[in-house]
């Protein structure tokens, strides 16, 4: 059980990390779209 549960948050962690990047990427691409 504590197994899956590690699995679980290292996937969620990922997740989350995955779409803070996007987030970060998307809004340079704004920034840079807009002051240019």
């Amino acid at each position: 059980v504590q197994t899956i549960c590690l699995i679980l948050t290292k996937s969620i962690n990922r997740q989350q990390r995955f779409q803070r990047e996007a987030a970060a990427a998307a809004l340079s691409e704004f920034v840079r779209y807009r002051f240019v």
